[in-house]
């Protein structure tokens, strides 16, 4: 495939998840598009990942083995190593929701002249439940949909980037926990956006940014949400979305603390039930 045709770059993330990548390169494989390529960054794997990836050498465009300091660092390279007009990043364990994913993405790709941010519904998968993000109550018009995306972002791995703008704004690697939410943020001030009603991808609970382990990993959290809201312009509405999203970070490794398993349970209750 000529780099000209390639619509859509994969950067796919993995470090010592062996099956989790080969449910991502399954879901992936299985695209019925062809206007796309896969860039696959690994940390170093020592758990076999590395064989599941030599099976599907043919498969990558590039394969970056090592190369990167950290997840954040990792995505800004693939980028840089990417060909196509748009991005779409995916870590081991995300899987594309049916084999018509990309070609859907790309009839909206083909469809724009200008710099859009693409975006649809990300499945979570917790282990007690299942629901939809954004709510499908919170899309039913363009007015209920931007309400939301105020105070809200879409899953990352739901969003497909101009490359251009990659390059322009890449991921803030100072960042440790909430790079992506500085990332998605500022794209979603400064493009256009459109948004696409269909399941695009499933998304499983567990990583770093949604399980808040120990004090080391919420001193992590606090540390980067000062940077994120303080670092650029002091200002007393910057100040007052710190000391929200240090007290909504605090509450929840509280909650998660006292309450356990439960606290999953509940929380998967409510967001499948769209309370929340």
């Amino acid at each position: 495939m000529k780099k000209k045709d390639i619509l859509i770059s994969v950067v796919l993330i993995n470090f010592n998840n062996k099956l989790g990548l080969e449910k991502t390169l399954g879901s992936i494989k299985n695209q019925v598009a062809s206007c796309f390529e896969i860039i696959y960054v690994d940390g170093g794997s020592t758990d076999g990942s590395l064989d599941v990836a030599n099976s599907y050498t043919n498969f990558f465009s590039v394969s970056l083995i090592g190369k990167d300091t950290g997840i954040y660092n990792a995505m800004n390279l693939g980028v840089k190593n990417s060909n196509g007009k748009y991005v779409v990043f995916l870590n081991s364990g995300d899987c594309l929701l049916g084999p018509d994913v990309l070609e859907i993405v790309s009839s909206k790709i083909v469809s724009v002249s200008n710099e859009t941010l693409f975006f649809g519904y990300a499945e979570i998968i917790s282990d007690y439940s299942k629901w939809l993000w954004p709510s499908p109550r919170k899309t039913e018009n363009p007015s209920s949909l931007k309400s939301w995306l105020t105070h809200h972002e879409p899953n990352h791995q739901s969003m497909f980037f101009p490359k251009k703008y990659c390059l322009r704004n890449p991921f803030d690697e100072q960042l440790v926990i909430i790079a992506d939410k500085k990332f998605k943020r500022r794209a979603l001030e400064h493009l256009d956006y459109s948004f696409i009603p269909s399941p695009l991808v499933k998304f499983s609970l567990g990583g770093v940014s949604s399980h808040i382990n120990d004090l080391n990993q919420l001193k992590t959290f606090l540390r980067d949400y000062q940077i994120y809201y303080i670092s650029e312009k002091m200002t007393f509405s910057n100040l007052l979305s710190l000391i929200k999203a240090d007290l909504k970070v605090t509450i929840k490794y509280m909650l998660q603390k006292a309450l356990d398993k439960d606290f999953w349970k509940l929380l998967g209750v409510f967001k499948s039930k769209n309370f929340i």
